[in-house]
Parts: structure tokens; C-alpha cells; sequence
């Protein structure tokens, strides 16, 4: 089986693994590791739902689905890699 995705597909999933490892890695404590990896498959869930919802019931709602997936995956991410930030910041601002 040939893939056509291009560079762009090889982009998205090099920006989800870079991201998704600085997301987990920069959390403190256990439980937010494992919060923020929630809520990367989650996002990565939903980004596969809305490309199989828009492919419906073809060969092409997989491929739709599977595209989408990476990028909405990338945007859980950097919101985790935010969050990171908000919660270390509010807990050097207390005294």
C-alpha cells in the first residue's frame, strides 16, 4: 500500500510527539501527567470523530479522520503545555 500524505503528515505527527512529550514531561506531579494525557487522546479522539462524522461511511471518512486526528491532537497539547504554565505560575505567585 502506497501513502500519498506528503510532508505535511509527517509535520503534524512529529509536532504531536514533540509536543505531547513537553505537555507530560513539564506537568508536576503524577496526576497531572496523566490528566494531560487524557486529555491528548481525547482531543485526538474527537479530532477522528468530526473526520469520520464529515468522511461518513467511506474509504475516505478513514483517511479524513485519521488526518484530522494529529493536528486537533497537536492543539490538545499545546493547551496542556498552557495550563502547565498557569499552574506554575499560580503556585510561585503564593506565599
Amino acid at each position: 500500500m502506497q501513502s500519498n500524505s506528503g510532508p505535511a503528515g509527517s509535520i503534524f505527527l512529529l509536532l504531536l510527539i514533540v509536543l505531547s512529550i513537553i505537555a507530560i514531561a513539564g506537568a508536576k506531579g503524577l496526576k497531572w501527567k496523566f490528566i494531560n494525557l487524557g486529555i491528548i487522546i481525547g482531543f485526538m479522539a474527537f479530532g477522528m470523530l468530526i473526520g469520520l462524522l464529515i468522511g461518513g461511511n467511506s474509504a475516505m471518512g478513514g483517511h479524513i479522520a485519521a488526518s484530522l486526528m494529529l493536528p486537533i491532537g497537536a492543539v490538545g497539547a499545546g493547551g496542556c503545555i498552557r495550563r502547565n504554565k498557569a499552574r506554575a505560575k499560580k503556585e510561585m505567585a503564593l506565599p
